[in-house]
């Protein structure tokens, strides 16, 4: 199977990047291919795995045809999830609390930061709970 990745570093998007390379491992040994996107400066993934493809800081027909190619997308719900829904591909979203989609969703109460609180510009948790409750054998199983 070949898995598209979005590794992403914005707020309220972010998986941890130890969970990232776990899961990259895990899923390389079960004989998957991964193809990582991100469109965001300072996104580095230093995995030495032949059965890693970097797809990071290409053009949008680059990425639009290595999305193509994939047949699950494992990410956060932004832009690489709605062109890898727009080719029909399995979709394992990496969902916080208060996101709605296919994937696996975060239990986590969220405290609602953004709305509640003045001039409030990141997770009140600062290390977005929500997200490291979502462990690589999660995803593992919604492959």
């Amino acid at each position: 199977m070949r898995i598209a990745c979005h590794v992403s570093n914005r707020v309220f998007h972010t998986w941890p990047a130890e969970y990232w390379y776990e899961f990259i491992e895990k899923a390389t040994k079960a004989g998957h291919d991964i193809y990582v996107f991100s469109d965001e400066s300072g996104v580095l993934l230093d995995v030495k795995n032949p059965h890693v493809y970097s797809l990071i800081g290409l053009t949008d027909d680059e990425e639009r045809q290595g999305m193509e190619v994939c047949d699950v997308f494992v990410g956060p719900k932004l832009r690489y999830y709605h062109m890898a829904d727009e080719f029909g591909l399995k979709m394992v979203g990496l969902l916080g609390a208060t996101l709605d989609g296919c994937g696996v969703k975060s239990t986590h109460p969220c405290a609602g930061c953004l709305d509640k609180l003045e001039n409030q510009v990141d997770c009140y948790f600062a290390d977005e709970l929500c997200y490291t409750e979502i462990t690589p054998n999660d995803v593992m199983a919604a492959l």
